[in-house]
């Protein structure tokens, strides 16, 4: 494999990257806020993994994967759709690592959430490049 065919995909996983820190921004925050309102750490983490994703949604298609819609289609739901349930295979992984982590290990549950974020990026990454974000004309992104 050629530099010039590795920078492509180079560079969306690191603009990938860069949407996660503001994804998993949001997903501290509400995380936390709802730890400090004693809000179970589970129930926490759906909810505040929820608001980190849709953001991730938007911003991932736009300035990731420049993945621009047709003027006649407002919204793709079968983008959406792959892309959430992606994301919901995600979430079930991390749920029982993040309960073991607090539960088990005996780790503060921002810790724990942090271990198990940085676990998940790579694989959120390539399913979400090799299935939901593929370029147009059948060709998939090359990687």
């Amino acid at each position: 494999m050629s530099v010039k065919s590795l920078k492509k995909p180079i560079e969306q996983f690191l603009k990938f990257n860069l949407v996660g820190l503001v994804n998993t921004g949001i997903d501290f925050v509400i995380f936390t806020l709802l730890l400090w309102l004693g809000v179970f750490a589970l129930l926490a983490q759906c909810i505040s993994y929820a608001a980190g994703t849709l953001n991730s949604y938007f911003m991932n298609k736009r300035l990731t994967f420049n993945d621009r819609i047709d003027h006649q289609q407002k919204f793709d739901i079968a983008k959406f759709t792959k892309f959430a349930l992606i994301n919901l295979v995600v979430l079930g992984c991390s749920l029982p690592l993040l309960s073991l982590l607090i539960h088990q290990v005996g780790l503060h549950p921002i810790l724990a959430k942090l271990i198990v974020t940085c676990g998940t990026v790579i694989i959120n990454f390539f399913a979400t490049r090799k299935w939901v974000f593929v370029e147009k004309h059948g060709r998939k992104s090359e990687m």
